[in-house]
């Protein structure tokens, strides 16, 4: 992947922690409640910094959103898609060329079916 492709992204010191976390909540899914539920589950023990934890909330907002959510807090985690909010959220923070093809899973699923063309090219 070149630069002019890849996403450019500001890590902070937790980003890690955040990006592992995701991961390990999208292994939770499905479970009752939101992703947020999704991503407690995966720290039972409360050992995930606040920061993290808060950049991994922060990252499934913004991949909600992509689904027409207002936020994280508003998707089930049994939901079909909520797995695919954790694949979103993970390419947010790290923009990295391993986790395009999840990302791109995600995206068409939340774009929906491609429109037909409506000329001939």
């Amino acid at each position: 992947m070149d630069d002019s492709t890849r996403l450019a992204v500001s890590p902070t010191p937790h980003t890690a922690i955040a990006v592992t976390a995701l991961r390990d909540a999208r292994r939770q899914i499905p479970c009752p409640g939101s992703v947020c539920a999704a991503l407690d589950l995966a720290d039972p023990d409360g050992d995930l910094p606040a920061s993290a934890y808060a950049e991994a909330v922060a990252a499934l907002d913004v991949a909600a959103r992509v689904f027409g959510h207002a936020g994280a807090a508003a998707v089930g985690a049994h939901h079909d898609d909520a797995s695919l909010l954790c694949d979103i959220a993970v390419y947010h923070l790290t923009g990295a060329e391993s986790d395009v093809q999840a990302a791109l899973v995600a995206f068409r699923r939340a774009a929906g079916p491609l429109l037909e063309p409506t000329r001939a090219a």
